[in-house]
């Protein structure tokens, strides 16, 4: 299929002019059937179905357009949640294999114990049960199938409504579901408005989901939340991202290598006092309206201390807490001396950003502040399995989670050449996706399911390549704001009108310097400039229908994005609102847009708040792991937060005979071993 992809000579989502539209939908007996745990064809599915259909409408009228708070109302948050990402396109895709037909599903299997605890009808949903397990053996789970009620710890962390509160929580506990619960919980006391404070767009995005988008709780990163009291302050802002601060640093002759920025913004981040061309620089940018994520913290402090934004909020909640920064911290301080609670909920042990500024000691600073704070720990994981747990523990030294689930063993392998072993692997755990892996094909994971967690973007290529040769497709994504991908940046610099006269066909750098300077420019050129500055002062409207003209209008050199691009999708959601739009994929990380059935090739960093049923993770030897120069205590977070993603499978590659100093922490009873030493070859299949 990939070299079908390769060979076509229309990009993807391309349609013929007189097509007509259409929608991808699951049927409603599917969607309950999931929910349900049970066939879709079953009498207690069939029953249902009559009974939203008579109470809510036809079925595709209940899929396409029934209002969510509707379906809330009448069946609960379940099928509501549901509903929302059929319709968005966010669900699992997982293709068929030598005859045996795909399926696309709405939740993840690690989702069974966070979201089936609802209700369907105002009746709650219970768990099929399954088959006792023969004495002496532990019962199988699915991975991540947790309990259907919150765990003790869990229920006291929700009930908690006044006071200082500290939650150490380990990979895969639930920290985003005690959030949600904890939340609710207060809201059902009457205890609001509530603010829920994290790092990523998509981590907000998913609270704000669980919670129904029930206004009394505000849900927000801290950048968003700083421009958000900007904005309601009167200050007129742009964002100075990292991309702009680099250009305008080599403009000034400050350094091209970016470590003149990477020390400024690391200098924003911890409070530490700039340099005379750093705080020149940043005074110049603020003086044009332009701010840095930090800078727009700083302000925002100014603006509360100052009086002019009053924090509203009673209770205040903070997720991912071991990636606060110093700045981030005096900003949460400003916003909750009189609030009647405060949490901070996360796990030291995978605090990576120290380049950021971020610090694991957060914690003991939370505390100092606070001596009178309660603390709690989570520490039943129900993502992975109690291998993988045991292994993690060892070599973090902590028994940070437990596991009740079995499981295979981490897999340790030594090759003279690990990307190839990885390639051939994935071929077959994905079932075969040539002739030469047929005779030993599992089709245990999909491709999506399969993540090659790398320590830098350059261990990345050999990896990508040895995918290519096999031809497996591959994603790839680096924690990089949305904004400045290939096909993104491009178009918001059109939204924004910023730098973009190069992007005109037929005008290069040259051309459009000469006509910045003196107005003039060849014939031809000229009147493209023209034409593409009139369209461009003329768009009005709905962001997405702003990105069809510009696209349509065969005027600029946009790199083709496919038809189900996130970019859409936020265009769509955020209407006629062009400067949110533009501020939130500032914000809004690359990982937003792997959404497609293929391998992800990410680095540890990247990975940080996903999972994947199968983890590789190449490179295990002394200067990569831990790498050469960097502080020991982060590299070591950073392998295990790279361990902690696999569900099911953790393979470890390591070079033959070479030294691996964090291999030597995970016991060998967790481990099974393997050696790889021999090449590719090419194999004659039978004919008879």
């Amino acid at each position: 299929m990939s070299r079908v992809e390769e060979l076509a000579d229309r990009h993807d989502g391309a349609m013929p002019p007189s097509a007509r539209p259409f929608f991808s939908l699951i049927p409603l007996e599917e969607i309950l059937g999931e929910i349900m745990q049970t066939g879709s064809a079953s009498k207690r599915v069939r029953q249902v179905y009559e009974r939203l259909v008579s109470r809510l409408g036809g079925e595709l009228h209940l899929l396409l357009n029934t209002g969510l708070d509707e379906v809330r109302s009448v069946a609960g948050d379940v099928l509501a949640l549901a509903l929302a990402r059929m319709r968005s396109g966010e669900v699992c895709k997982e293709p068929g294999y030598d005859g045996r037909f795909g399926r696309v599903r709405v939740f993840r299997d690690n989702e069974e114990g966070l979201l089936f605890s609802g209700s369907l009808l105002d009746a709650p949903l219970k768990r099929t049960r399954r088959r006792a397990a023969p004495a002496g053996k532990a019962p199988a789970e699915k991975a991540g199938a947790g309990e259907l009620k919150m765990s003790p710890v869990q229920q006291e962390i929700a009930a908690c409504h006044e006071g200082r509160l500290v939650v150490r929580a380990g990979p895969g506990t639930g920290k985003t579901r005690t959030l949600v619960e904890r939340a609710r919980s207060l809201l059902a006391a009457g205890q609001s408005p509530v603010l829920a404070v994290t790092f990523t767009v998509k981590a907000a995005d998913e609270i704000r989901e669980r919670l129904g988008r029930d206004e009394r709780v505000e849900v927000s990163t801290f950048h968003a939340l700083a421009a958000r009291i900007l904005r309601e302050s009167g200050v007129v802002f742009r964002i100075a991202d990292e991309d702009m601060l680099e250009e305008t640093a080599l403009r000034w002759g400050l350094g091209g290598d970016g470590s003149f920025v990477r020390d400024l913004l690391l200098r924003l981040s911890t409070g530490r006092t700039l340099e005379p061309e750093q705080s020149f620089l940043m005074e110049t940018l603020q003086a044009e309206g332009y701010y840095t994520f930090e800078g727009m913290i700083r302000e925002a402090i100014r603006l509360v201390g100052s009086g002019r934004f009053t924090p509203v909020w009673e209770h205040v909640m903070v997720d991912e807490f071991q990636d606060i920064n110093p700045v981030q911290y005096e900003f949460l301080k400003a916003l909750t001396p009189r609030v009647k609670s405060l949490m901070v909920i996360g796990d030291p042990n995978q605090a990576i950003y120290g380049f950021r500024g971020s610090n694991p000691a957060s914690f003991d600073d939370f505390l100092r502040d606070h001596p009178d704070a309660r603390c709690l720990d989570l520490t039943q994981t129900y993502r992975f399995s109690s291998s993988i747990a045991a292994g993690s523990n060892a070599f973090i030294g902590r028994e940070a989670v437990v596991s009740r689930r079995a499981g295979a063993p981490i897999t340790v392998v030594r090759t003279s050449s690990g990307p190839e072993f990885m390639a051939r692997e994935i071929e077959s755990l994905a079932g075969g996706l040539s002739h030469r892996t047929a005779g030993r094909a599992r089709a245990d994971y999909p491709l999506s399911e399969i993540a090659v967690i790398v320590r830098t973007r350059q261990q990345a290529r050999p990896v990508m390549e040895a995918l290519a040769r096999a031809s497996i497709p591959f994603d790839t994504a680096y924690a990089k704001p949305l904004a400045s991908l290939p096909g993104v940046r491009e178009r918001l610099a059109l939204l924004e009108l910023k730098g973009w006269q190069t992007l005109v066909r037929g005008v290069g750098e040259r051309t459009a310097v000469k006509a910045a300077i003196s107005g003039q420019a060849d014939s031809a050129a000229a009147r493209r400039l023209k034409e593409a500055d009139r369209l461009l002062t003329s768009l009005d409207g709905p962001v997405l229908e702003r990105l069809r003209l510009l696209e349509e209008s065969s005027l600029f050199k946009l790199p083709v994005l496919k038809s189900d691009h996130v970019l859409y999708r936020y265009a769509q959601m955020f209407g006629d609102d062009t400067d949110g739009f533009v501020r939130f994929l500032s914000l809004s990380n690359d990982q937003d847009a792997l959404a497609e059935e293929k391998v992800r090739v990410i680095t540890a960093h990247a990975a940080k708040g996903l999972e994947f049923g199968c983890v590789f993770i190449p490179g295990i030897s002394s200067g990569m792991y831990p790498m050469e120069g960097c502080p020991e205590d982060e590299e070591r977070n950073l392998f295990y937060v790279a361990m902690t993603r696999a569900v099911d499978r953790l393979y470890l590659v390591c070079s033959n005979g070479g030294p691996a100093p964090f291999l030597s922490r995970i016991p060998r009873e967790c481990c099974e071993y393997r050696e790889d030493a021999r090449r590719e070859r090419k194999e004659q299949l039978l004919l008879f």
